[in-house]
């Protein structure tokens, strides 16, 4: 019995040791709410902060939504005084060998609520403040490249193993200035690195596949300058042994070997391996791809010298089927879109890599007291990326969509076949047919009106209950860095439709697509100047004039000229009167273009600040020109700014664009008009002697428009 006493008060001592070990470890450190760095003039502070090992707390961390995404963090112990070492490190490899560090401080910091206190009485929430002198800034003043015969410590001359011809062609491509180091700019190690990397690079690609490369910085703060030395030893050239693949389960080894672009003896190529490890890891199959020389199988080398290199491919596949889920919104004047998507793939249905999607989305659209309707989406889409080759893809699918634009409602089945040719990497061709049916509902009187008196000013047909049959044609050339948030690089993309005709369907049309963009960062990828020309031409032959209202050109709105609302910069019928906030039925048109200039600046951390300048305006016919010349002095611009915040989910985007009357065509300033209510009182008070009736009056267009959503608007 006394064991059993003692038993239980160690349990209960050591299970308050713990509880209180919890809360020392979490509850009774101070959170910290910022690392500020001063006197950082040469280097950014955000580029100095990336290497601290006491982290700053996220300000988005005090939103109750965004805390899961944003963990707080805490004062680790004197982690904030080795961060000064990692300072001075970071200076030096920029050139800046005297920085230091002069001082760091833990400073009280305000909460949400003033100076809460911890448990113990201090403060809940801190600061921290570096103040750093940078001292002045060596500059580089020599780079030399040796090039040595066998291996280091060999004295063997390079060209008495691979001749005068292949050592003059090296010494022409490895040129000093020509691996990214600048004379007489600021040193930077990361540059050396990198010019050792391209060293190994340039030797792989002449047959060289494993030198050695070595380098030596020596540094003369006295004098302010820097010399680098980069030593390669090339080796043995190579060629191509046999190729094994290691890791496969599920994934049929001849799709592997599809993807490799060498043959058994050909010469060694680096730029091969490393194009055959990226294609491998395009497929979205695998977590882990590592493409280089066997180590565990043996080297021949050849009576000439040239060594035979055998390769494995090692692979660790993933999980072939996901399943992800989650809420999207959009927003801009006078209309709202939200929407909750699941979306689930398989990546090797058949083990044959064919590729499985689902997508399911419902959600609500609001555009009007009027045009508010449920949305929902179901697609479905099969494709096959080696059909009957690597660089040929099958593909197939059927959506179903309902939705609600300004004026109808609609849904709209579609089913479509195609085939997808990618001869690079970057470039993309498709060739697919697709027939849909649209089918118009709930209307509102006055577009069924206007639709029955002919009064539409453009060939637009709303015409309800009809197939579309079509062939279409698209090439993409896509050299962005980033597809989401693009810092330098351009995208082009063309569009042919072709419907009716031999294929059917109740409309005959050619319609051409053309979209550019580019992206050039202005001296640092922290400052990115964006570009985008858009344009969209319907012609119709025969004796058919109109198009479908789906397929008409539309301009104004988020990605196009975003101080006008969406699909508003073109013809249009007044709904005249009606009892919407807005009358106008915006009508599209068969001729539009669309040019935008953005310039986007990373002031801070997620932050980013944008200025953009956007013009733009469809014509209901080419004809509706007096000159060619129109084209250009008819747009209607726009101009604004806007704020983008980087999240776990993408970055957060806001804008707000303007069309100053002065700069607006007389067209679009006519008013458009709304339903108003007016109470007339009897007697005294609001109560039962007072009348409510309701007039029409005008009003004019809105001259601003505001945007938000997740991802850049191009």
């Amino acid at each position: 019995m006394r064991f059993l006493a003692r038993a239980l008060v160690l349990s209960l001592l050591l299970a308050g040791c713990a509880g209180k070990a919890e809360t020392v470890r979490v509850d009774l450190r101070p959170v910290v709410t910022g690392v500020k760095i001063t006197g950082a003039k040469q280097l950014k502070p955000a580029v100095l902060r990336t290497v601290l090992a006491q982290r700053a707390t996220h300000p988005m961390h005090f939103s109750v939504l965004l805390t899961p995404f944003f963990p707080a963090h805490h004062l680790e112990g004197l982690t904030w005084l080795d961060d000064q070492t990692r300072i001075a490190n970071v200076y030096a490899r920029n050139g800046l060998f005297d920085a230091r560090v002069v001082s760091s401080q833990v400073l009280p910091a305000r909460g949400l609520s003033g100076k809460e206190r911890l448990p113990d009485g201090e403060i809940k929430f801190r600061r921290i403040v570096h103040a750093v002198e940078e001292g002045p800034v060596s500059t580089v003043r020599r780079v030399t490249v040796y090039l040595h015969g066998g291996q280091p410590g060999d004295k063997v001359a390079l060209a008495d193993s691979v001749g005068a011809d292949v050592l003059a062609a090296l010494e022409t491509e490895l040129d000093p200035w020509s691996l990214g180091i600048d004379k007489d700019k600021r040193f930077s190690m990361d540059a050396v690195e990198s010019a050792a990397r391209t060293v190994r690079r340039r030797l792989a690609k002449r047959a060289f596949a494993r030198p050695k490369v070595e380098y030596r910085v020596d540094a003369y703060p006295e004098e302010q300058v820097v010399d680098v030395r980069i030593d390669a030893w090339p080796g043995r050239q190579a060629v191509f042994g046999p190729t094994t693949v290691k890791g496969l389960t599920n994934v049929k080894e001849k799709y592997i070997f599809r993807r490799i672009d060498w043959e058994e003896g050909d010469p060694w190529d680096g730029s091969k391996v490393a194009q055959t490890q990226q294609e491998l890891y395009g497929l979205a199959l695998f977590g882990l791809v590592v493409v280089d020389i066997d180590s565990n199988a043996e080297i021949v080398v050849r009576d000439d010298g040239v060594e035979v290199l055998p390769v494995s491919v090692t692979l660790r596949e993933n999980k072939a089927g996901t399943l992800t889920h989650g809420p999207g919104i959009g927003f801009e004047r006078d209309r709202v879109d939200g929407h909750y998507k699941l979306k689930v793939q398989h990546r090797n249905l058949f083990r044959l890599l064919v590729r499985g999607d689902l997508d399911l989305q419902a959600g609500y659209k609001f555009l009007g007291p009027e045009d508010h309707f449920p949305t929902a989406t179901l697609e479905t889409e099969l494709s096959w990326p080696d059909f009957p080759t690597r660089r040929l893809k099958l593909f197939g699918g059927f959506d179903i969509e309902l939705d609600v634009e300004q004026g109808y409602k609609f849904w709209s089945p579609e089913f479509e076949l195609g085939i997808n040719w990618s001869p690079l990497a970057k470039l993309s061709i498709t060739a697919s047919y697709s027939l849909g049916y649209f089918d118009l509902f709930l209307q509102s009187d006055e577009v069924l009106r206007l639709q029955e008196e002919g009064t539409f000013a453009s060939d637009t047909a709303f015409e309800d209950g009809y197939f579309l049959s079509r062939l279409r044609q698209d090439i993409v050339l896509d050299l962005r860095d980033n597809r989401l948030a693009a810092g330098q690089g351009m995208f082009a993309r063309i569009t042919a439709d072709e419907a009716g005709g031999p294929l059917q369907g109740r409309f005959r049309y050619l319609k051409l697509t053309g979209d550019v963009r580019g992206y050039v960062p202005l001296g640092t990828e922290r400052v990115v100047l964006a570009g985008r020309v858009w344009a969209s031409w319907i012609h119709t032959w025969g004796d058919e004039t109109d198009v479908p209202v789906n397929e008409a050109v539309f301009t104004g709105g988020d990605g196009s000229v975003r101080g006008w609302k969406t699909k508003h910069l073109g013809p249009r019928a007044e709904q005249d009167p009606c009892e919407q906030r807005d009358c106008v039925l915006p009508l599209g048109g068969k001729l539009g273009l669309t040019g935008s200039l953005e310039l986007r600046g990373n002031v801070w951390g997620p932050l980013w600040l944008a200025g953009f300048a956007d013009a733009g305006r469809t014509w209901a016919s080419p004809s509706d020109l007096a000159a060619p010349s129109e084209i250009i002095t008819k747009l209607q611009p726009s101009v604004g700014g806007g704020i983008r915040f980087e999240t776990p989910i993408g970055r957060l985007r806001l804008d707000v664009g303007f069309h100053p009357a002065a700069w607006t065509d007389e067209v679009f300033k006519e008013p458009y008009y709304r339903k108003v209510d007016r109470v007339r009182v009897g007697g005294q008070g609001l109560g039962r002697n007072s009348v409510q009736y309701s007039s029409f009056a005008p009003v004019e267009p809105p001259l601003w428009n505001i945007h938000i959503g997740i991802g850049e608007a191009f």
